[in-house]
């Protein structure tokens, strides 16, 4: 067998995630002349996947959902899961309206079927029905 002497030699080593190279003094075989089950036999780190670290199965809790602020100082819910919303048109140009119009403006409604999914969505912790 026809082999060379090197002093050092660098291998590269891997952990996990990181590669290390570290400088090992080894005797290098001819390449010419030996097949590649010698060489494997010779350098047993070649030939194989590098092995990777387990980590410990960490089990984590879901994600809170986040209540949409500008719909939670909007909406309210009754007891029986029914959303309360306040009517439109009592800001300003209040002249013309009559007392009894402003009067049913200031009362609080309940908000449609058809829009009930949304305000839903907006407020996942709030038990409606």
């Amino acid at each position: 067998m026809n082999t060379l002497l090197r002093p050092m030699a660098n291998l590269r080593l891997s952990c996990g995630h990181q590669q290390v190279r570290q400088r090992v003094a080894c005797r290098a075989p001819d390449l010419h002349t030996q097949s590649r089950n010698e060489l494997l036999t010779a350098f047993p780190q070649a030939g194989s996947q590098p092995q990777r670290q387990t980590r410990p199965q960490v089990i984590v809790a879901k994600y809170k959902m986040k209540t949409r602020k500008a719909a939670a100082k909007r909406f309210r819910t009754t007891g029986s899961g029914k959303v309360k919303r306040r009517h439109c048109g009592k800001q300003h140009i209040n002249e013309k309206k009559s007392p009894k119009r402003l009067h049913d403006l200031g009362k609080p409604a309940l908000v449609n079927k058809a829009d009930m999914d949304n305000v839903a969505k907006c407020l996942p912790y709030a038990k409606i029905k």
